[in-house]
């Protein structure tokens, strides 16, 4: 099917109607004395003149000039086709925001799908890439779908995401693709600047005033809780908030808000609560908009790391003990499979004992000054500067990954992978340092028991934010995990890799993780003020040519198509012309 480069050329096709109109107008008879007949083989009346319309005597004629006529209009129009094996990419940028499912079955999704269907999926020759825009861009199935293929991974669309970063999609296409790709982006937000080139930008939404919560967070300080809420007003005239925070789980009410918000104003709420083991749930209760209005703050305390204590020093032994009790997050028992502090190193049984050996020299090397540390390294992320008296044993070379040091000499370094049975090698001698009494001691222990705990089996957060990845780690001898919605239902599962299964982002909501007989809960929220803010939506036209009209410049011309037959069509006018005339004469 060709594409017409210049339709305005299509209103020439107005002309068949004056051309029939001044073929019946031509066509009136009048008689014509004459002195005798003698000379007529037969009686005719006149092709032309007179004031009297007859019925056209030759109606073929008339056809052939007005299939002339629309011919080389057509042609005039500069019509365009693909031709031969040529096919069009297109790559269609697709927001995968949750803004682009608010209102459903009215959606801005929904009304971006049929327009997909309708236009997009119609067009003739084309190969499709889709490309989901969240945080991150990502390509749905493969390159160069048919329209077909392309039909059955819409389903992927999820919209998901806290946040769609449209401009890095369309970079990474840039980077990507060839430069005569052309570009549609779909979404629910207007184009901050109008379509260029091979993109086009198709926006399906329209403003709406919301209430959103739109941050919620909880942290472990003693023996409480303490929890922050935030209420805000994205709406374009003053407007009443509703909401309330409770313990469903107890149907006790914590607090209860009812005021006014003016235009972008916000209500934050702190509190805390002594109920460590119980969910905490922020509702907005009056407003229409409803994919933004409940955040869920689940219990953030895990279950203590069982470590065992084994130095030959007593005075170290007892400033671990001390340090370890004071984090909150391990307890001392007689043996231990997660983590064992110890001053001679031995080969772990289990393949999930983590051990810490201190390196206690017989004749240490003291020295006094700052050490240089790995700032990015989960273990020694975040510790104070170090300046200390300290005994070392000067022998130790390194055989891992070294994160403490002084000089040449390691004083802190990792051996082994965290999945597994990973070694850490303090080289310290206590009763010759004063390290033990620096802020650095409790943080190095408390950023190592942290860090094992995030390997301990489980989620590595009970909060998440919409759009963010869920990472569980899996108890010994489970190789795969499966998330199930409130309901039962599985939304999702996943195949460990060292001991680790990754999920992506999922819809605001509870869930409960499962691995083996192990299952945890987990809450995932939006918080995004840019998704909630809907005041920005908007719609824009929506072309009926499916390509930007650059592309069509790679098409073939295809006027042949129309001259030719409207030259062959000229030669059998003129032949059935001469043919009539040659007729009339012989009579």
């Amino acid at each position: 099917m060709p594409f017409f480069m210049s339709p305005a050329a299509l209103w020439g096709l107005l002309a068949i109607s004056a051309l029939a109109a001044v073929y019946l107008f031509r066509r009136q008879a009048r008689d014509v004395k004459v002195s005798s007949l003698m000379f007529f083989g037969r009686r005719q009346t006149p092709a032309e003149g007179g004031r009297r319309l007859t019925v056209p005597q030759t109606p073929f004629i008339l056809l052939v000039e007005i299939a002339i006529l629309v011919l080389l209009v057509l042609a005039a129009a500069n019509p365009r086709a693909i031709t031969g094996e040529k096919l069009i990419p297109v790559i269609l940028i697709l927001d995968d925001s949750l803004s682009m499912v608010v209102n459903a079955p009215d959606s801005p999704k929904a009304a971006a799908l049929k327009y997909i269907e309708r236009v997009v999926f119609a067009a003739p020759s084309t190969r499709i890439t889709m490309i989901r825009a969240g945080a991150q861009p990502e390509v749905i199935g493969r390159h160069d779908m048919t329209p077909a293929e392309a039909a059955t991974m819409l389903v992927e669309w999820r919209c998901h995401a806290a946040d769609a970063d449209l401009f890095k999609a369309l970079r990474y296409v840039t980077e990507s693709f060839a430069s005569d790709v052309s570009v549609l982006v779909f979404t629910d937000r207007p184009a901050e600047k109008n379509s260029e080139g091979r993109m086009q930008w198709l926006s399906f939404g329209r403003p709406l005033s919301n209430v959103a919560v739109t941050a919620a967070s909880r942290y472990a300080l003693g023996g409480a809780d303490r929890c922050f809420v935030e209420f805000t007003s994205f709406a374009a005239e003053p407007c009443r908030l509703e909401a309330e925070i409770l313990l469903p789980e107890q149907n006790r009410l914590i607090e209860s808000i009812d005021t006014m918000l003016q235009p972008g104003e916000t209500r934050r709420v702190r509190f805390v609560i002594n109920e460590t083991a119980l969910a905490v749930q922020a509702n907005i209760k009056n407003d229409p908009v409803t994919f933004d209005n409940v955040a869920w703050l689940l219990p953030i305390r895990r279950v203590p790391l069982d470590v065992a204590v084994d130095i030959s020093s007593k005075l170290l032994q007892q400033t671990v003990t001390r340090a370890i009790e004071a984090s909150g997050l391990a307890k001392v028992t007689g043996s231990s499979s997660q983590l064992l502090f110890t001053s001679r190193q031995t080969v772990a049984a289990d393949d999930s004992l983590w051990q810490f050996v201190f390196k206690v020299a017989s004749q240490p090397a003291a020295f006094s000054g700052s050490v240089s540390l790995d700032k990015i390294h989960p273990l020694t992320a975040g510790l104070p500067p170090v300046r200390a008296a300290w005994a070392v044993d000067s022998a130790v070379r390194a055989e891992g990954q070294v994160l403490m040091s002084a000089g040449t000499v390691p004083l802190l370094e990792v051996q082994g992978r965290p999945e597994q049975n990973l070694t850490a090698v303090f080289n310290y001698t206590p009763e010759y340092s004063d390290l033990h009494k620096s802020a650095l001691w409790p943080a190095l222990f408390y950023n190592l028991l942290a860090w094992r705990q995030q390997f301990s089996p489980g989620p590595a957060a009970f909060n998440f934010r919409s759009g963010s990845d869920i990472a569980v780690s899996l108890p010994p001898e489970v190789e795969r995990a499966e998330i199930l919605s409130e309901d039962g239902s599985s939304v999702a599962e996943a195949v460990g890799w060292r001991r680790q299964a990754v999920f992506p982002g999922l819809p605001p909501g509870l869930y409960q993780v499962r691995a083996g007989a192990a299952s945890w809960r987990i809450a995932v929220n939006l918080c995004s003020a840019k998704e909630s803010d809907l005041r920005a939506a908007g719609a824009s036209g929506l072309p009926e040519l499916p390509l930007p009209a650059e592309t069509m410049l790679n098409f073939a011309d295809v006027r042949w198509w129309f001259i030719v037959p409207a030259l062959l069509l000229l030669a059998l006018h003129q032949f059935l012309t001469m043919h009539r005339r040659s007729a009339d004469a012989a009579f």
